[in-house]
């Protein structure tokens, strides 16, 4: 109760009546007009590279509560702002793609005018892609962090493939093998949730694939009903050719995806991109 008190009261220093303690830049104040040290330490649009970021719990706790995540969890995400930062801040530095015009850590789009970005502008009534209005306008610009972050995700995509081949290839493999054979899920799995659902009956193979027809006919029938100028093809190409292996794996022989959830999480976590106001 002692605890709940002190933090109800603490809570409105930092949110309302000191607003300056959740963002407690004061190494900028060193030198207030030194556009590299903001850019460096800052918390509003820099990487907030200070030992003393904040009095804030919210803030603090935003890529991660220490109290509840395990420490190599918290390490792991400081370890990668520590391999970031010095790639976004060169990127900044050098004017990479025109950045040093912009904030160092912003996830805005902005155009030559340094003005956010107008989508309306450069799509027609379709809203299909309309590259005579774009070249019109103006190319988008992205801040040194947002093209890092975007560049992170797509080598998620990939590292994903990468991680599953490397840790999941024979769970897949037994999973097909079970599924030709008509092998149940508990015949050759040790995993300790399959062990526990071997108390009950096993749902029949036909419902999962009705499940699976049910989604894809209500997807295709939604893309194809709606003005999205998209093939409903595109529904059957994902929901089917790219659910299966994991729906073979998963059914036949479960596979435990929670270390391949956990790896692309922190990988993204690591990123030091911040939700940060405009320049």
């Amino acid at each position: 109760m002692y605890c709940f008190i002190a933090m109800f009261i603490y809570f409105w220093l930092p949110n309302y009546i000191v607003q300056a303690m959740s963002y407690f830049n004061w190494m900028t104040w060193i030198a207030p007009d030194n556009v590299i040290l903001a850019a460096v330490t800052g918390s509003v649009g820099g990487l907030g590279l200070n030992p003393i970021p904040t009095f804030d719990w919210n803030h603090l706790t935003v890529a991660g509560d220490p109290l509840i995540n395990p420490f190599y969890s918290t390490f792991n995400g400081f370890l990668g702002t520590l391999t970031a930062a010095p790639i976004i801040f060169a990127l900044w530095y050098t004017n990479t793609w025109n950045t040093a015009y912009l904030s160092i850590n912003d996830n805005h789009v902005w155009d030559n005018t340094g003005k956010r970005y107008q989508v309306l502008r450069v799509v027609n009534n379709d809203t299909m892609f309309d590259e005579a209005g774009y070249k019109a306008y103006s190319p988008a610009y992205l801040a040194a962090g947002n093209i890092f972050l975007y560049g992170t995700f797509f080598a998620v995509y990939t590292a994903t493939i990468t991680h599953t081949v490397l840790y999941h290839r024979h769970e897949i493999v037994a999973g097909v093998k079970n599924l030709v054979s008509s092998k149940s899920a508990f015949a050759n799995s040790k995993d300790i949730h399959t062990r526990l659902m071997r108390n009950y009956r096993e749902v029949p193979e036909y419902v999962y694939f009705g499940v699976l027809v049910a989604s894809i006919a209500l997807g295709a029938a939604g893309v194809g009903a709606f003005p999205t100028h998209t093939s409903p093809a595109v529904v059957l190409y994902g929901g089917m050719y790219l659910s299966l292996p994991v729906y073979y794996s998963a059914i036949h022989q479960p596979v435990q995806f929670s270390s391949l959830s956990s790896s692309v999480s922190l990988a993204v976590s690591s990123c030091p991109l911040r939700t940060s106001r405009s320049p």
